[in-house]
């Protein structure tokens, strides 16, 4: 069936797509711009560490394949089969969430950082590729429900999500775990609370209608919808049974009994949480409980509750009452536009609008003002399904004196979130805009506090922190609506300059530093980029004093630095004379070359949820801060003296840059992707070299006193630049080539008609490489379909740590070594479902076996003397002069190359790569003695040696983990992280810790989760390489710093 999808991007805010990209590039590790069914595998294996199935890896593309405009299926997926997907997931994922209080206070999740926000939407993405998994677990619940479904009557068909507010307290998790424990008991005894409310006893009556309320609170209580699918048949059991026993019908006659208030408070509590329904994630389409349902929602509605709980809001002397009722109401009203229209009709909207006078406290505000927004437009798709805004706009009066007159963050914010629906479109008095501007920097009475002024009461202190959300929450309203009048021209922008709007926004940016923060930030950066780049205000950006704010935020903030820079870039398009003070006053050609460092970056967040320790490049943000320079250039001429701050610092930055785009086999990868979605068609790295020699030329032209050095420089650099991109420019073009030709193969097997099987094609061109060693350890590495041998051979030395011989098994197992292309060309016709077995061996012999009959200490050097030099040479990362060198190096210390260090000759050999104290040598001298004979043999040394100064951080991070597993069985214990602690210890200096601080920090560590994941009371490799790159585990320079 041909499916027509429409945008799902669309769901996203510019911020997630940016993320969802990076991922996207990530598992394309061929740069292609689509997803195939190895790449997919090699994802999962990393995320689920089990290799899916192939049938699993089938079902998963045939369900996203072909989610596209045109529908057609070719086995792999493309980008926006993937949006969509992915789209349709993660809305089937927020089932119930508060996603969409975006315009309201909110618990939990949403009060987070920016690191906790994108690690939590990379989670999403992470269970989006494993879901196949998880496809059937709901089939407990569509049974449950199937027989509810024939009872019920009056399901409509809703709207397309069915987030929820939440208002319970933030409790702890044993708390959690103690509430939950007494709903389930309760919910064992439901059927007694029955009879107690259908009985005659009013008092029972009453206790039983407070415990269901409290049963029913167990959707607050676990926050998220992710929490109750966890606890669904727990959910599921007690909504299910008090639609069995037909109690909502009797709850509703209580709230008319006005003789008891307290039982009116908690029929309508039920009511509250019952209107909802379950909101569990992942809910079938066709269950009853699915939000587009909303079985529960008109199940109330039919008893006519609404009717009493508006009178009650309007007559009700109990507050408490008034403000249950009120929550009721705009519960039910949420989220279902049938519902919220219906409400309207029926004369709801006016009688809420009437508790707002200059008298009502504000603990009935807060309440009333949060249902109002529901009914203006919060919690629906105002595009769909608008409001009867002539309705609305009868309380604008109302809410413009809330504005002006109430000192309270949480009835600001929901009275501006009305208002946020309200004043774009639509003319608006000025006096409402200047207040809009002027609370940009608004701080209630009560968080103001005196100059070093604390607080030691803890309950204060939360409250605190939630109000201090609040205000959080408003001002990002603020901003938003700010937005929304540009984008519709329904003020004039001239006009908000004048109101001081940038000076403000200013204020905002420097006043919110909480990382918490940081949505507060992004969204003034965006209305900033906006106005700079839609509505010519780049100059009163400048004039505002705006530029060193985007700076800070480019160098110290990781969330928005993207956001910073596409504003800076646009004020680097104003008239020369500004951009001069840009240069002189702000200094902004230094901030941007030292910016250019976050271009290669490790993502912490990739680390821990895709287990994806490689880097990431952000293509993007240095084209944008390459855009800026060259803007800045721009203006440069001899006479001026601007281009003395282009300088050497300026210039090496951007060598490293260039060198980095043409010389990284991951970057090549994601360039490809990256190269399809630019606009510019001249490649960046061209860009970068054309600067340079433009800086090269006016540094000439002005005759300044570095113009001899700079022109040696970049001559030199563009050089040695031309000669690498020829290589990288033809390596380009023959990955191009390929991957258009298994399109192009994909594309006849399509159009013949036979359905192309995603395993057979795999247009990553890797090929899987399983390593069979006789001594049991095994490897598995990735390698190009078209390797070649030395390729190969570095790529197997690495795994193992010292050069291997390769051989692969013939069509009777006869085993043969693999010494030349053609043989490797011969093995490779032999792979079997995209994986090559080989069967390695050490290519030197152990020196175990050697006659150790030298009496002067040096051992004789085996296998190993016999060894080719250049064949050595192409084992390591050292060229020919570094080699030589290393030849001389040793041959002094261990008196010839054919004997091997004694451990004292091999800590005085180590002098080369710097001094390291007594311990530290003993250890360092079981990472290079890898035969555990206790001597090194210059092939060790060399190998081990390549390793530590020119190998990635993954690899040497390794070989450290292998230099403390003392007993070399794959893990550190305790007694070996113990070793471990004593030597950092004592190495690093400063004030050393007891041994009794260091037994203890070890047992702290082993008990952590973060680190001893699988809790089995030892590290793995896995383990300690995740836990140095999240710093859970600090080494020291010597084995991460590159010498």
């Amino acid at each position: 069936e041909k499916r027509t999808m429409s945008d799902g991007s669309q769901q996203f805010s510019a911020e997630e797509l940016h993320e969802i990209k990076k991922v996207f590039a990530l598992v394309d590790r061929d740069g292609s711009g689509e997803i195939d069914a190895k790449e997919l595998e090699q994802v999962i294996e990393k995320l689920t560490e089990e290799k899916p199935s192939k049938y699993a890896l089938q079902q998963f593309i045939e369900e996203v394949d072909g989610r596209n405009k045109d529908g057609k299926k070719d086995g792999k997926i493309q980008w926006d089969e993937f949006m969509n997907a992915l789209s349709e997931w993660v809305t089937r994922a927020n089932a119930g969430s508060n996603k969409a209080q975006s315009r309201k206070r909110s618990r939990g999740p949403e009060n987070d950082s920016a690191k906790d926000k994108r690690q939590r939407l990379h989670k999403k993405i992470a269970a989006f590729f494993v879901c196949f998994k998880q496809s059937s677990d709901f089939e407990s619940i569509r049974s449950k429900f199937r027989a509810l479904e024939r009872k019920s009557t009056g399901v409509h068909s809703g709207i397309a999500t069915d987030q929820h507010r939440t208002r319970t307290e933030i409790v702890t998790a044993s708390e959690k775990e103690q509430k939950l424990k007494v709903i389930a008991e309760a919910a064992e005894k439901l059927h007694l609370l029955a009879t107690q409310i259908t009985g005659d006893d009013p008092n029972k009556a009453y206790a039983a209608t407070w415990n269901l309320a409290d049963m029913l609170s167990i959707v607050d209580i676990l926050v998220t919808p992710e929490e109750r699918f966890q606890n669904s048949d727990l959910i599921i059991k007690i909504f299910s049974r008090v639609k069995e026993m037909v109690l909502i019908p009797r709850i509703a006659l209580f709230l008319r009994d006005i003789s008891r208030p307290e039982l009116q408070y908690h029929a309508a509590r039920v009511l509250t949480y019952y209107a909802n329904g379950p909101r569990i994630a992942h809910t079938p389409k066709d269950s009853a409980i699915h939000p587009d349902k909303m079985m529960h929602k008109w199940e109330v509605l039919k008893t006519g509750a609404w009717r009493t709980m508006t009178l009650l809001v309007k007559f009700s002397r109990a507050p408490k009452v008034k403000v249950q009722c009120v929550l009721a109401l705009g519960e039910i009203a949420s989220y279902h536009h049938e519902a919220r229209n219906g409400l309207i009709e029926k004369g709801v909207y006016p009688q809420l609008l009437q508790v707002i006078t200059k008298t009502t406290p504000v603990d009935i505000l807060r309440p009333v003002t949060w249902a109002l927004s529901v009914f203006s437009g919060h919690t629906h798709d105002i595009e769909k399904h608008p409001p009867n805004y002539r309705a609305i706009s009868a309380g604008l009066e109302r809410f413009v004196w809330i504005v002006n007159k109430v000192d309270d963050p949480e009835t600001l914010l929901n009275t501006w979130c009305i208002l946020s629906y309200l004043m774009p479109g639509n003319v608006v008095h000025k006096k409402v805009i200047q207040h809009l501007v002027r609370q940009l920097t608004y701080v209630p009475v009560e968080l103001k506090r005196a100059p070093g002024e604390t607080s030691s009461n803890v309950k204060m202190r939360v409250i605190r922190k939630e109000k201090m959300h609040t205000l959080r929450s408003l001002k990002l309203v603020l901003v938003r609506c700010l937005s929304d009048m540009i984008k519709l021209n329904t003020v004039s922008v001239k006009e908000l300059i004048s109101y001081r709007l940038l000076i403000n926004i200013n204020k905002l940016i420097t006043s919110s530093t909480q990382s918490e923060d940081f949505d507060v930030r992004l969204r003034s950066c965006e209305l900033l980029g906006m106005l700079a780049s839609e509505r010519g205000c780049a100059h009163d950006i400048i004039s505002a004093n705006l530029i060193p704010s985007m700076v800070y935020l480019v160098v110290n903030d990781e969330f928005c630095r993207w956001k910073a820079v596409e504003v800076i870039k646009f004020c680097t398009m104003v008239q020369p004379e500004q951009m001069r003070l840009l240069i002189t006053k702000v200094g902004l050609v230094k901030s941007l070359a030292n910016s250019l460092s976050f271009f290669k970056t490790r993502d912490s967040v990739l680390t821990q949820v895709y287990n994806y320790y490689e880097p990431t490049f952000n293509f993007k943000f240095a084209e944008d801060v390459i855009t800026a320079l060259n803007n800045l250039l721009s203006i440069c001429n001899p006479d001026n003296g601007l281009v003395n701050y282009f300088d050497f610092d300026l210039l090496e930055k951007l060598k490293a840059v260039m060198f980095l785009l043409v010389s990284s086999d991951k970057a090549n990868d994601q360039i490809i992707a990256w190269a399809e979605l630019r606009q510019n068609p001249i490649p960046l790295e061209k860009i970068i070299r054309n600067m340079m020699t433009k800086i090269q030329q006016m540094h000439a032209q002005s005759e300044t006193s570095a113009r001899k050095p700079i022109s040696d420089f970049v001559t030199k650099t563009i050089s040695d630049f031309n000669r690498v991109y020829s290589k990288y420019e033809q390596k380009m073009i023959k990955r191009k080539r390929q991957i258009e030709r298994q399109r192009a193969t994909a594309d006849r097997k399509q159009g013949a008609g036979g359905r192309m099987n995603a395993m057979d094609t795999d247009a990553s061109g890797k090929i899987k490489v399983k390593c069979i060693a006789e001594t049991g350890d095994n490897k598995v590495l990735f390698a190009p379909y078209d390797v070649k041998l030395q390729q190969l051979m570095s790529l197997v030395q690495l795994k193992y740590s010292k050069p291997m011989l390769l051989r692969y098994a013939d069509w009777d197992d006869t085993k043969i070594t693999i010494d030349s292309q053609d043989l490797l060309d011969e093995a490779l016709k032999g792979i079997s479902n995209g994986e090559l077995k080989i069967y390695p061996l050490p290519k030197f012999k152990d020196r175990s076996f050697q006659n150790n009959s030298n009496h002067s200490g040096s051992h004789q050097q085996g296998g190993g003397g016999n060894m080719d030099i250049r064949e050595l040479i192409s084992q390591t990362r050292f060229n020919k002069g570094d080699f030589n060198q290393l030849k001389k190096h040793y041959a002094k210390h261990a008196g010839g190359l054919n004997r091997a260090l004694s451990k004292q000759q091999f800590v005085k050999c180590l002098g080369l790569v710097g001094k390291v104290s007594r311990d530290k040598a003993d250890v360092i001298f079981k990472a290079f003695d890898t035969s555990g004979d206790g001597h090194v043999s210059f092939d060790e040394f060399v190998v081990r040696l390549s390793m530590l100064k020119k190998g990635d951080p993954e690899e040497r991070i390794k070989m450290c983990f292998e230099a403390y597993d003392l007993n070399n069985d794959g893990s550190i214990d305790k007694t070996e992280f113990l070793n471990f602690l004593r030597v950092h210890n004592r190495s690093n200096g400063g004030v050393a810790r007891s041994e009794q601080k260091l037994r203890d920090e070890v047992d702290e560590i082993f008990d952590s989760d973060d680190i001893d994941v699988d809790g089995d009371g030892k590290i793995s490799l896995e383990e300690f390489k995740r836990a140095v790159f999240n710093q859970k585990i600090i080494l020291d320079s010597f084995w991460l710093n590159e010498c």
